[in-house]
C-alpha cells in the first residue's frame, strides 16, 4: 500500500502584520470626524457671510429710506412755507376727520 502524505490541517499563527479591523474603524471615526468638524468650520464661515451681506444690505435699505423721509420731510415744510394758510385747513380737517372716526367707535 501506497502512503500519500497529506498537508497537516493544523493552524498556523502567522503574525499580524496588516491593520486590525478596529484599527480600521478608528481610523475612519478619525476621518469622519475631522470631515465633520471641517464642515462645521465652512458651515460657519457661510452664515458669517450670509450674515455680513444681510447687515450691510439692511444697513443700505435704512439709510436709503432716512434720506427718502428727509426729503418728503423736506417737501412737506417747503409746501407749508409757501401755502401756510391751505396747509392749516388741510390739518383742521384730517383732525375733525379723525376725530370723527374715533368717537365713531
Amino acid at each position: 500500500m501506497e502512503h500519500t502524505t497529506r498537508p497537516s490541517a493544523t493552524l498556523s499563527v502567522q503574525p499580524n502584520t496588516s491593520v486590525s479591523s478596529t484599527d480600521k474603524l478608528r481610523e475612519q471615526a478619525a476621518t469622519i470626524r475631522d470631515d465633520v468638524r471641517e464642515l462645521g468650520g465652512i458651515t460657519r464661515d457661510a452664515a458669517k457671510e450670509t450674515l455680513s451681506s444681510a447687515r450691510h444690505a439692511t444697513s443700505e435699505f435704512i439709510e436709503e429710506k432716512k434720506e427718502q423721509v428727509s426729503e418728503y420731510e423736506d417737501q412737506l415744510i417747503g409746501y407749508v412755507r409757501a401755502k401756510p394758510v391751505k396747509s392749516l385747513v388741510i390739518a383742521a380737517g384730517v383732525g375733525a376727520l379723525l376725530g370723527m372716526v374715533i368717537r365713531g367707535r
